[in-house]
């Protein structure tokens, strides 16, 4: 197939006359992006923040030194907590209906860089299932923590709170439009390039041996020309 190219002036005419694509991909993927975002459900996300050190005394200012040691603490602790059998005995123990697997796909760590709290969230579709799941898991950690780690003390500094977030019902149908408009546009420059039609007399005399010396003007019928 000739290598095709397109000049501005081609591709707007091209784009105004493949308008309805452009329209009706864009329509259709819109209001996909609407009935999906009717089906979001909303989501709970859990929160609780703890202390981690090897002092029982929360202190404003840190060493170098005591910032590392307590850095180490938290990236234990993290690593605990999602530790399968710990879990699972957890989850057990408080009769929660759900599995290893599942807490720990909802579960997330936030630590600031000076400072011994460590927030442990978990996101749930449930509002209840999310507070009890981290209420269990805060106060199972906290019993345990000597017995695992005689040296750290655990307290739990701000208890569970539980916050609504809200289904991105916006931004969902946004994204839904820009691909729409994205894929129109890509359908429509496919189909211009499979049109194997000769439009203009340079496209001619590209393909033909000889020049071309003239073209038939076209008349519309309906003005009685």
């Amino acid at each position: 197939m000739e290598e095709r190219t397109l000049e501005i002036q081609e591709l707007f005419e091209l784009f105004k006359k493949k308008i309805w694509v452009l329209i009706g991909v864009t329509f259709i993927m819109t209001m996909l992006g609407v009935c999906y975002s009717l089906t979001m459900d909303t989501m709970y996300r859990a929160r609780v923040k703890v202390y981690v050190g090897d002092s029982e005394t929360i202190i404003n200012s840190y060493t170098e030194d005591q910032m590392k040691y307590y850095s180490n603490f938290m990236n234990t602790f993290k690593e605990i907590i999602v530790i399968d059998d710990f879990l699972n005995e957890t989850l057990e123990k408080n009769q929660i209906g759900l599995t290893a697997d599942q807490v720990k796909s909802g579960l997330s760590f936030t630590s600031a860089t000076n400072s011994p709290i460590l927030e442990i969230n978990y996101t749930s579709a449930d509002q209840i299932q999310a507070r009890d799941v981290l209420k269990a898991l805060a106060n199972e950690y906290t019993r345990q923590a000597e017995s695992i780690m005689p040296n750290a003390k655990v307290q739990i500094v701000d208890s569970v709170k539980v916050f609504t977030i809200e289904p991105a019902t916006l931004k969902v149908i946004m994204v839904a439009f820009a691909v729409g408009v994205i894929a129109s546009i890509g359908l429509i420059l496919v189909l211009d390039y499979l049109d194997d039609t000769i439009r203009k007399k340079q496209t001619l005399e590209k393909l033909l041996p000889v020049p071309v010396l003239g073209t038939l003007p076209h008349f519309d019928e309906k003005e009685g020309k």
